[in-house]
């Protein structure tokens, strides 16, 4: 007979801890269980955590023993409640941090601590429209929230991160207007540079008026405020502006006639500028500065929203000259408009394999080789989608034809024909939609409107993760030897975006200043600073009377050749250095890496600060790898926050000496891009692996590697969703810093 009550407080002694419970003996002898999620208030605790053995603890009786079975215990029971002291320190806005416990459709369970979990509404998951919270947050994830209601009685805790992401750019922008306000002091006092001197005007009062007010947009320093300088010593009415914020505040206070515009500036893009002037009433003449390569790069969309005139950089202020004179002479003159590019003539699907022009892109020629397959089968649509390689996400990598798509659909596509396709590797053919291939087709009949349907499974490298898909509206388009021809396209649909990863493989596998986006940031950089140079002189040259002016402007060009000379000095060291060992300077090499990084950083709209130790002890290696190391990083940061919808774009950099560390030189690179699902913090190194289009998954495995040659380590130290990262490197001090 049992000597035991349910409810019953006992004393019992550990004897075996296993990963599903442990064992117990009571006072008298008698054997007992207590099972995992009985053991804590965590249910989740791992029993080795919680108890050791011989450890003496109390208990709950919850189920009697019979015949061949244990008592069963509760020591969670007999702890205090956690909830409720919890929410007694908790106050409306506390920002708390936690885990990812368990997805709903309605939203995310938080735990915030052993047994106390927070939600957090859809809604309230981010600033942008979240259509599942599994497109955002994966179970095991960190993340950080603000509290916005308390229910006391039930003990619910409701979070929003939507409302943490607001409190942070807040932060963000007081900070940045304390720093306008320090900018505002030295534009002031400099104010000698812009003012305009009388007597030197070459236009007339009429000439003035016809070309109204120009309004230069340009965050370069350099660039702007010479520019507008000489421009004002010309007799013309001219404001400046360093944002696209400012820009539309000047538009509105002095409509302009004259648009001077930067293609790339902190908060947005100077075409999309130009779209909206060119779309209002006043229609402005719009120009756009900017380097040839990035002028190259947006060529489609400028000709698109037709372009006034595009001026390339470095400036030639001759060519600037000359434009508004123009307009100053013929009030109503209007440069002719580029006309777009003839299209491309439609070839048989055989012609596919013919040699492809020298130097077309990868995508143009994926695009060319859907539309050739459309015409060879006669097809209204093609698409060729991707799977992500961590997540069934489904995403258009190109498509042609006429057919409008409902993008909202493509949540859907998960669980669909394309789905299985690239999964199962099996084509499908369809060539009417009755009622059961509508059940089967309905995810894909959700994004465009078909009757007749292909779809074959893209290889690349082995590995399928891409679908091409083609579409007609009408029944029995495609008789069945069209899906051979479409299963010849894919072989080389596959080949291209072979080819496109190789030569992406090749570009990482060099030193990345040699890579496209930090060449074209260092031609730019350059380009800027050589035009403020030649408008500062001209500036100098034209004003011949004031002294003091004559000495602000020459001091003005001597800080200009010396940043140039920088910039230039960092990109031969990195070309000719040798992988030669020696000691390095980490905070030198940082800067250095970062003065490479900051054109594309600027382009990307992403502000790196630093906060860096002063008596960091040199480490040991090779600069050059060090400085590749560090590019790798900041890249991959400013790469992953350019994908964000938020504009909130920050990297900081941070370094730090900790003495009694095994590896006391700490660098941390904090960044606000959408942060790393927890599953994958360790997958991110490996050769190969990429959860972003395009990429190589070969900088954070150089990273590992080069590293690992000189003593170090690389980790994720933190990663929060959608808010951010942080990046930890650990290095070992130089051995005769340490004696010391």
């Amino acid at each position: 007979m049992c000597v035991y009550q349910i409810g019953q407080r006992v004393t019992a002694t550990v004897e075996r801890v296993l990963p599903f419970g442990i064992f117990v003996r009571l006072d008298d002898g008698a054997r007992a269980y207590i099972r995992r999620r009985e053991l804590d208030i965590d249910p989740d605790t791992d029993p080795q955590h919680a108890v050791r053995e011989s450890e003496k603890i109390s208990a709950i009786v919850i189920e009697l023993g019979v015949t061949g079975k244990h008592i069963e215990l509760s020591r969670r029971k007999t702890l205090p409640d956690p909830l409720q002291e919890f929410i007694s320190r908790l106050r409306l806005g506390d920002v708390v941090h936690g885990a990812v416990a368990r997805l709903s459709p309605a939203g995310a369970y938080v735990r915030l601590a052993p047994g106390v979990n927070g939600f957090v509404p859809l809604s309230e998951l981010a600033r942008w429209s979240v259509a599942k919270p599994d497109d955002l947050l994966w179970v095991g994830d960190d993340v950080e929230a603000a509290v916005i209601e308390i229910e006391t009685n039930s003990k619910k805790i409701w979070l929003s991160i939507r409302d943490y992401m607001k409190q942070r750019e807040m932060a963000t922008a007081t900070a940045e207007r304390l720093i306008s306000l320090d900018d505002e002091s030295i534009s002031i006092a400099n104010s000698r540079l812009t003012k305009t001197e009388d007597g030197i005007n070459t236009i007339t009062t009429e000439e003035r008026d016809r070309v109204g007010f120009i309004l230069i947009a340009d965050d370069h320093d350099e660039i702007r405020e010479p520019l507008a300088t000489r421009l004002k010593q010309r007799g013309y009415q001219v404001a400046t502006a360093r944002t696209v914020t400012e820009t539309l505040q000047q538009i509105e206070q002095h409509p302009s006639n004259v648009l001077l515009l930067d293609l790339h500036l902190p908060d947005g893009d100077g075409i999309e500028i130009a779209r909206q002037a060119l779309n209002s009433d006043q229609q402005p003449y719009v120009c756009l500065m900017s380097s040839p390569e990035w002028l190259e790069e947006r060529d489609p969309e400028i000709r698109e929203v037709e372009i006034d005139q595009v001026f390339s950089k470095p400036l030639d202020v001759d060519e600037i000259d000359a434009f508004l004179l123009r307009i100053a002479q013929d009030g109503e003159f209007r440069i002719e408009k580029r006309s777009p590019p003839r299209e491309e003539a439609l070839t048989p699907l055989r012609q596919l394999f013919a040699p492809q022009v020298q130097g077309q892109m990868y995508d143009q020629q994926l695009i060319s080789a859907m539309r050739r397959t459309c015409q060879t089968i006669n097809a209204e649509k093609g698409i060729l989608f991707e799977m992500g390689p961590t997540s069934p996400t489904v995403s258009i990598v190109a498509e042609v034809g006429e057919i409008s798509l409902h993008l909202e659909a493509l949540y859907g596509l998960s669980n669909s024909p394309v789905k299985d396709v690239i999964r199962e590797r099996k084509p499908v053919f369809a060539n009417g939609i009755d009622e059961q291939a509508r059940r089967r087709f309905g995810k894909l009949l959700d994004l465009l409107l078909f009757e007749s349907c292909l779809g074959v499974p893209v290889d690349v490298f082995g590995d399928s993760r891409h679908a091409a898909f083609f579409f007609h509206r009408q029944m029995g388009v495609f008789p069945p030897p069209h899906s051979r021809d479409i299963l010849l396209a894919s072989f080389w649909f596959g080949a291209i975006l072979e080819m496109q990863s190789l030569e992406n493989r090749m570009r990482s596998s060099a030193a990345l200043l040699l890579s496209g986006e930090l060449s074209l940031g260092f031609s730019h950089e350059i380009y800027n600073k050589l035009s403020g140079i030649e408008l500062m002189l001209l500036n100098l040259k034209s004003n011949t009377s004031n002294v003091e002016e004559q000495r602000a402007g020459f001091l003005g060009v001597g800080e200009l050749v010396r940043g140039t000379k920088e910039i230039a000095v960092v990109f031969q060291q990195l070309i000719h250095a040798k992988e030669e060992y020696g000691t390095v300077d980490v905070n030198e090499t940082l800067y250095r890496a970062e003065i490479l990084i900051r054109p594309l950083a600027r382009k990307e709209r992403v502000s790196i600060s630093f906060h860096l130790q002063s008596d960091l002890p040199p480490v040991l290696g090779s600069s050059v790898w060090f400085q590749q190391i560090f590019l790798n990083i900041m890249l991959n940061a400013i790469q992953q926050m350019a994908l964000k919808a938020d504009k909130h774009r920050q990297l900081e950099i941070k370094t730090l000496y900790e003495k009694e560390a095994e590896r006391p030189i700490k660098i941390r690179f904090t960044d606000t891009g959408s942060g790393i699902h927890k599953q994958l913090w360790e997958k991110i190194f490996t050769l190969g692996f990429t959860t972003r289009r395009g990429g190589t998954g070969l900088g954070l495995f150089l990273v590992n590697n080069l590293l690992a040659g000189m003593g170090g380590t690389a980790k994720v130290e933190k990663s929060c969703i959608p808010l951010g990262t942080t990046f930890l490197i650990e290095l070992p001090i130089f051995e005769e810093t340490k004696k010391k």
